[in-house]
């Protein structure tokens, strides 16, 4: 049950966000062209249907689903925030597998710089 748990709010978290975000790039690409509701819901309805592919039925209700996510509006461009940090925290986590207690210093570095490294 846990595993089953993990995948499923990986899906959501990565997967399920990673297309939110390709959503929102076309959708602001057709807002600067002076767009229309209904062509940003067809867009999202295609991003739906790449999303699930054969494996669900996609109705055209679910094409004004986006207006109805509110960080589409008050926090754009938020989504690829939850895929980034859940493969950050995979990719750390894999590291400290692989690396032990000599990972610590290295992990305490990444969290002391916080936002002062660009690079």
């Amino acid at each position: 049950m846990m595993l089953s748990e993990k995948i499923d709010d990986f899906y959501a978290t990565i997967g399920r966000q990673s297309f939110f975000t390709l959503f929102e790039i076309e959708a602001h690409n057709q807002i600067a062209k002076s767009t229309t509701v209904d062509e940003i819901s067809k867009t999202y309805l295609k991003n739906l249907n790449e999303q699930f592919g054969n494996s669900v039925k996609v109705s055209d209700d679910f094409g004004i689903e986006w207006s109805c996510i509110p960080h589409f509006h008050h926090a754009p461009f938020y989504c690829y925030a939850y895929a980034f940090g859940n493969l950050l925290a995979l990719s750390l986590f894999q590291r400290y597998k692989k690396e032990g207690k000599d990972f610590a210093p290295t992990y305490i570095e990444i969290l002391a710089a916080g936002g002062t490294k660009k690079t």
